[in-house]
């Protein structure tokens, strides 16, 4: 009985305290990179990364893409179309020169930013397999953040992250775990004190 109501007040504590089962926090992105089909070009209408102020840090970003061929025409389909906030044009967008799973284009912030959320525009004329993207996040140190893919044949496609990352706990959050563990001493107590008094 005892070590049910311990393991009851933990669980409340933990479960305060935001290390609960999460979706990704994404804290000091320094990079997004979006590949897509193995076997076909990858086109990209536009990037849109908010941060915690829903304010969209993407076109703070230093844009580059990496081609097995060079690009015929950039100023049409170069990777500054990733976040020139034009997100219908089918001639204003990122499309690699090439095929195949080495295509990529890349976002890399001068300083980390913290996220809570990201949406690839894909063309909105060809709903294509070409609008299918795998996207990376990583920190500056390289460390993967997210990893996941976007589907936007049919319309924009976001992902939203926690915005509570994992660090230190807030003073009501404080005084929720410590409320939880007063309450497991206090039942502890309770129960070995009815357990002197009949013995």
């Amino acid at each position: 009985m005892k070590i049910k109501l311990v393991s009851a007040a933990l669980a409340m504590c933990f479960s305060c305290t935001g290390y609960h089962a999460q979706a990704a926090t994404i804290v000091d992105a320094k990079t997004i990179r979006i590949t897509g089909p193995a076997n076909d070009y990858l086109q990209i209408a536009e990037l849109v990364a908010k941060d915690y102020n829903d304010a969209n840090v993407a076109p703070t970003a230093a844009t580059s893409a990496f081609s097995n061929y060079p690009n015929s025409d950039p100023n049409y389909y170069g990777p500054q179309n990733l976040v020139d906030g034009v997100v219908d044009d089918q001639d204003d967008l990122y499309h690699s020169a090439g095929t195949g799973p080495n295509e990529f284009a890349q976002l890399t912030f001068a300083a980390p930013q913290s996220l809570s959320s990201l949406t690839l525009f894909g063309r909105v004329v060809l709903a294509t397999g070409r609008n299918i993207y795998n996207v990376e996040i990583r920190n500056a140190a390289d460390a993967l953040l997210y990893s996941g893919t976007f589907d936007a044949r049919t319309a924009p496609a976001t992902v939203n992250f926690d915005v509570a990352g994992p660090g230190v706990p807030e003073p009501a959050t404080w005084a929720m775990m410590l409320g939880g563990f007063a309450f497991a001493g206090a039942a502890s107590r309770r129960r070995r004190s009815a357990q002197v008094r009949y013995v």
